[in-house]
């Protein structure tokens, strides 16, 4: 099995990479709480559920194909710009753990089973 470090160097084709900790990089890390199944097309605020983390969208994405009102959901999390979205529900072995890069301007909800990590890196 290779190491890490050698997937990294023929990922970046040698390229300067440098190891960090998540605590170096994230400035904020939470679980969203709004946007079950039946609460989406409620409305007419962009909102990501868990399921499309790993069958709708890639690496990145910057167009959600849901929409919900965010009235209906308290304690809203809102995701942001380069915002890691991570699901940590699956109704799939191979959906847990995946994760992909918002990257529009426009606000988006959080839906629940989603861990959020911001962080001060390049989404992209």
């Amino acid at each position: 099995m290779k190491s890490i470090t050698t997937l990294l160097n023929q990922l970046t084709k040698g390229g300067v990479w440098e190891w960090k900790s998540l605590g170096e990089i994230a400035t904020d890390i939470c679980i969203g709480v709004g946007a079950i199944k039946s609460q989406i097309g409620q409305g007419n605020y962009p909102c990501v559920h868990y399921g499309e983390i790993y069958t709708k969208f890639e690496i990145w994405f910057d167009k959600c194909i849901s929409k919900t009102d965010e009235k209906l959901i308290k304690e809203v999390k809102y995701g942001n710009y380069g915002d890691l979205l991570i699901a940590n529900a699956s109704t799939a072995k191979t959906g847990i753990g995946k994760c992909c890069a918002y990257l529009s301007q426009e606000k988006i909800i959080i839906g629940k089973n989603i861990t959020l990590i911001r962080h001060n890196q390049n989404g992209k």
